[in-house]
Protein backbone atom coordinates (compact mmCIF):
# COMPACT_ATOMS: atom_id res chain seq x y z
CA UNK A 1 0.00 0.00 0.00
CA UNK A 2 2.79 2.17 0.88
CA UNK A 3 4.73 1.67 -1.78
CA UNK A 4 2.17 2.27 -4.38
CA UNK A 5 1.04 5.49 -2.66
CA UNK A 6 4.82 7.02 -2.67
CA UNK A 7 4.69 5.64 -6.47
CA UNK A 8 1.72 7.82 -6.85
CA UNK A 9 3.37 10.83 -5.23
CA UNK A 10 6.66 10.43 -7.55
CA UNK A 11 3.96 10.56 -10.97
CA UNK A 12 2.38 13.40 -9.51
CA UNK A 13 5.59 15.14 -8.99
CA UNK A 14 7.49 14.13 -11.91
CA UNK A 15 3.70 15.57 -13.85
CA UNK A 16 3.90 18.78 -11.93
CA UNK A 17 7.29 19.51 -13.29
CA UNK A 18 6.79 18.61 -16.55
CA UNK A 19 3.64 20.91 -16.31
CA UNK A 20 6.22 24.17 -14.82
CA UNK A 21 8.96 23.72 -17.58
CA UNK A 22 6.23 23.45 -20.51
CA UNK A 23 5.00 26.75 -19.12
CA UNK A 24 8.30 28.28 -18.77
CA UNK A 25 8.83 27.53 -22.25
CA UNK A 26 5.53 28.93 -23.39
CA UNK A 27 6.32 31.85 -21.12
CA UNK A 28 9.80 32.54 -22.89
CA UNK A 29 8.16 31.96 -26.49
CA UNK A 30 5.77 34.00 -25.89
CA UNK A 31 8.76 36.78 -24.47
CA UNK A 32 10.40 36.30 -27.94
CA UNK A 33 7.66 37.01 -29.85
CA UNK A 34 6.94 40.26 -27.75
CA UNK A 35 10.47 41.58 -27.92
CA UNK A 36 10.79 40.61 -31.97
CA UNK A 37 7.43 43.01 -32.32
CA UNK A 38 9.05 45.80 -30.44
CA UNK A 39 12.50 45.45 -32.37
CA UNK A 40 10.20 45.45 -35.50
CA UNK A 41 8.09 48.47 -34.54
CA UNK A 42 11.44 50.43 -33.50
CA UNK A 43 13.21 49.33 -36.81
CA UNK A 44 10.17 50.13 -39.43
CA UNK A 45 10.06 53.86 -37.09
CA UNK A 46 13.31 54.72 -37.38
CA UNK A 47 13.43 54.11 -40.98
CA UNK A 48 10.56 56.36 -41.67
CA UNK A 49 6.95 54.40 -40.78
CA UNK A 50 4.76 51.74 -42.22
CA UNK A 51 4.56 51.84 -45.99
CA UNK A 52 1.01 52.89 -45.87
CA UNK A 53 2.46 56.49 -44.76
CA UNK A 54 3.19 58.83 -47.70
CA UNK A 55 6.69 60.01 -47.73
CA UNK A 56 7.47 63.41 -46.75
CA UNK A 57 9.37 65.07 -49.26
CA UNK A 58 9.55 68.77 -48.87
CA UNK A 59 8.91 69.97 -53.18
CA UNK A 60 9.56 73.45 -52.09
CA UNK A 61 13.15 73.30 -52.44
CA UNK A 62 13.00 70.83 -55.52
CA UNK A 63 12.54 72.77 -59.04
CA UNK A 64 9.33 70.91 -60.66
CA UNK A 65 7.96 71.14 -63.76
CA UNK A 66 6.97 70.12 -67.59
CA UNK A 67 8.86 68.88 -70.60
CA UNK A 68 7.96 70.83 -73.32
CA UNK A 69 6.15 67.26 -74.57
CA UNK A 70 3.65 67.55 -71.34
CA UNK A 71 5.69 64.90 -69.16
CA UNK A 72 5.95 65.95 -65.19
CA UNK A 73 9.34 66.51 -64.09
CA UNK A 74 11.62 66.84 -60.26
CA UNK A 75 15.13 68.02 -60.55
CA UNK A 76 17.15 70.76 -61.79
CA UNK A 77 16.94 70.39 -65.85
CA UNK A 78 21.23 71.25 -65.57
CA UNK A 79 21.68 68.28 -63.56
CA UNK A 80 24.53 66.14 -64.92
CA UNK A 81 21.92 63.01 -65.14
CA UNK A 82 18.66 62.23 -66.72
CA UNK A 83 16.32 59.80 -65.78
CA UNK A 84 13.47 58.68 -67.60
CA UNK A 85 11.13 56.90 -65.57
CA UNK A 86 8.40 54.60 -67.25
CA UNK A 87 5.63 53.65 -64.45
CA UNK A 88 2.84 52.44 -63.40
CA UNK A 89 0.58 53.00 -60.05
CA UNK A 90 -0.96 50.35 -59.62
CA UNK A 91 2.11 48.39 -60.05
CA UNK A 92 3.60 46.59 -56.88
CA UNK A 93 7.30 47.08 -57.85
CA UNK A 94 6.56 50.47 -58.87
CA UNK A 95 5.65 51.00 -54.85
CA UNK A 96 8.37 49.54 -53.82
CA UNK A 97 10.99 51.10 -55.38
CA UNK A 98 9.14 54.60 -54.61
CA UNK A 99 8.55 53.46 -50.81
CA UNK A 100 12.36 52.16 -50.19
CA UNK A 101 15.23 52.52 -53.31
CA UNK A 102 13.31 56.06 -54.25
CA UNK A 103 14.90 57.71 -51.33
CA UNK A 104 18.29 57.56 -52.41
CA UNK A 105 17.58 58.65 -55.89
CA UNK A 106 15.44 61.73 -54.04
CA UNK A 107 18.86 62.44 -52.38
CA UNK A 108 20.64 63.17 -55.84
CA UNK A 109 17.62 65.14 -57.35
CA UNK A 110 17.51 67.27 -53.85
CA UNK A 111 21.65 67.90 -54.78
CA UNK A 112 21.11 68.84 -58.39
CA UNK A 113 22.38 65.69 -59.47
CA UNK A 114 19.40 64.08 -61.22
CA UNK A 115 16.63 64.83 -62.98
CA UNK A 116 13.98 62.31 -63.23
CA UNK A 117 11.06 62.42 -65.69
CA UNK A 118 7.92 60.38 -65.20
CA UNK A 119 6.38 58.55 -67.79
CA UNK A 120 2.71 57.17 -67.14
CA UNK A 121 2.74 53.69 -68.54
CA UNK A 122 -0.34 51.91 -67.31
CA UNK A 123 -0.51 48.48 -67.87
CA UNK A 124 -3.38 46.59 -68.92
CA UNK A 125 -3.30 43.58 -66.31
CA UNK A 126 -3.98 46.89 -63.37
CA UNK A 127 -7.21 47.82 -64.51
CA UNK A 128 -6.90 51.13 -62.37
CA UNK A 129 -3.72 52.19 -63.28
CA UNK A 130 -4.91 54.24 -66.20
CA UNK A 131 -7.43 55.96 -63.87
CA UNK A 132 -4.93 57.01 -60.98
CA UNK A 133 -2.59 58.00 -63.76
CA UNK A 134 -5.10 60.76 -64.63
CA UNK A 135 -5.95 61.31 -61.21
CA UNK A 136 -2.15 62.49 -60.32
CA UNK A 137 -1.94 64.40 -63.46
CA UNK A 138 -5.26 66.24 -62.48
CA UNK A 139 -3.64 66.63 -59.12
CA UNK A 140 -0.93 68.40 -61.81
CA UNK A 141 -3.68 70.91 -62.55
CA UNK A 142 -3.52 72.26 -58.95
CA UNK A 143 0.59 72.33 -58.73
CA UNK A 144 0.11 68.69 -57.01
CA UNK A 145 1.83 66.13 -59.32
CA UNK A 146 4.34 64.50 -56.95
CA UNK A 147 2.56 64.78 -53.95
CA UNK A 148 -0.16 62.77 -55.41
CA UNK A 149 2.10 60.42 -57.08
CA UNK A 150 3.40 59.86 -53.81
CA UNK A 151 0.42 59.14 -52.46
CA UNK A 152 -1.01 56.59 -54.47
CA UNK A 153 2.04 55.00 -54.27
CA UNK A 154 2.38 55.00 -50.35
CA UNK A 155 -1.76 53.68 -50.67
CA UNK A 156 -1.55 51.66 -53.48
CA UNK A 157 -3.31 48.68 -51.61
CA UNK A 158 -6.33 50.98 -50.17
CA UNK A 159 -6.88 51.36 -54.14
CA UNK A 160 -6.04 48.59 -56.41
CA UNK A 161 -8.63 46.10 -55.58
CA UNK A 162 -11.73 48.58 -55.65
CA UNK A 163 -14.34 48.40 -58.66
CA UNK A 164 -14.18 52.09 -58.94
CA UNK A 165 -11.50 54.32 -57.03
CA UNK A 166 -12.91 57.32 -57.95
CA UNK A 167 -14.08 58.01 -54.52
CA UNK A 168 -10.54 57.00 -53.27
CA UNK A 169 -8.82 59.53 -55.28
CA UNK A 170 -11.60 62.32 -54.54
CA UNK A 171 -10.57 62.02 -50.71
CA UNK A 172 -6.89 61.84 -51.71
CA UNK A 173 -7.41 65.26 -53.50
CA UNK A 174 -8.91 66.59 -49.93
CA UNK A 175 -5.91 65.09 -47.86
CA UNK A 176 -3.85 67.17 -50.29
CA UNK A 177 -6.17 70.71 -50.12
CA UNK A 178 -7.10 70.45 -53.72
CA UNK A 179 -10.29 71.88 -54.85
CA UNK A 180 -12.00 68.54 -54.78
CA UNK A 181 -15.16 69.63 -57.43
CA UNK A 182 -12.34 70.86 -59.73
CA UNK A 183 -10.37 67.71 -59.41
CA UNK A 184 -13.10 64.94 -59.77
CA UNK A 185 -14.64 66.90 -62.76
CA UNK A 186 -11.54 66.78 -64.41
CA UNK A 187 -11.04 62.93 -63.26
CA UNK A 188 -14.54 61.95 -64.74
CA UNK A 189 -14.37 63.96 -68.07
CA UNK A 190 -10.88 61.85 -69.00
CA UNK A 191 -9.26 65.19 -69.61
CA UNK A 192 -5.85 63.62 -69.68
CA UNK A 193 -6.87 60.33 -71.41
CA UNK A 194 -5.17 61.54 -74.75
CA UNK A 195 -2.01 62.11 -73.04
CA UNK A 196 -1.78 59.45 -71.31
CA UNK A 197 -2.31 57.32 -74.39
CA UNK A 198 0.76 58.92 -76.09
CA UNK A 199 2.91 57.84 -73.14
CA UNK A 200 2.16 54.63 -73.21
CA UNK A 201 2.43 54.39 -77.10
CA UNK A 202 5.66 56.67 -76.85
CA UNK A 203 6.78 53.88 -74.19
CA UNK A 204 5.95 50.88 -76.87
CA UNK A 205 8.07 52.42 -79.67
CA UNK A 206 11.18 52.53 -77.03
CA UNK A 207 10.07 48.63 -76.82
CA UNK A 208 9.48 49.31 -72.61
CA UNK A 209 7.78 46.52 -71.68
CA UNK A 210 7.82 46.44 -67.70
CA UNK A 211 7.53 48.68 -64.92
CA UNK A 212 8.91 50.17 -63.74
CA UNK A 213 11.70 50.54 -66.23
CA UNK A 214 14.64 53.63 -66.73
CA UNK A 215 16.06 54.85 -69.56
CA UNK A 216 19.42 56.96 -68.75
CA UNK A 217 21.81 57.74 -71.76
CA UNK A 218 20.04 55.43 -73.88
CA UNK A 219 20.63 52.68 -71.72
CA UNK A 220 17.59 50.94 -70.27
CA UNK A 221 18.05 49.87 -66.51
CA UNK A 222 15.08 48.08 -63.67
CA UNK A 223 15.17 49.46 -60.35
CA UNK A 224 18.06 47.61 -58.96
CA UNK A 225 20.37 48.12 -61.75
CA UNK A 226 19.64 52.37 -61.75
CA UNK A 227 21.53 53.66 -58.51
CA UNK A 228 24.75 51.90 -59.06
CA UNK A 229 24.34 53.56 -62.77
CA UNK A 230 23.53 56.57 -61.54
CA UNK A 231 26.23 56.45 -58.94
CA UNK A 232 28.58 55.44 -61.99
CA UNK A 233 27.78 58.73 -64.07
CA UNK A 234 28.23 60.85 -60.99
CA UNK A 235 31.44 59.57 -60.75
CA UNK A 236 32.75 60.20 -63.48
CA UNK A 237 31.62 64.00 -63.46
CA UNK A 238 33.45 64.07 -60.64
CA UNK A 239 30.41 64.45 -58.25
CA UNK A 240 30.29 62.06 -54.96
Amino acid sequence: MSTQSRRGRQVQRKGKRRSSQTLIIFYWIIGAIVVAGVVFVVTVAMQGGFASDAPTTDYSNIPTGMTEDGYYYKGSPDAPVQVIEYSDFQCPACAQFVLNQGQRLTTHIEEGAVQLIYHDLPLNIHPNAAEAAEAARCAGDQNQFWQMHDLLFARQSEWASLSSPLDRFVGYAGDLGLDRGTFESCLTNGQHTPHIADSIQAANAVQIVATPTFMVNGQQLNSVQLIPVIDAALAAEGRP
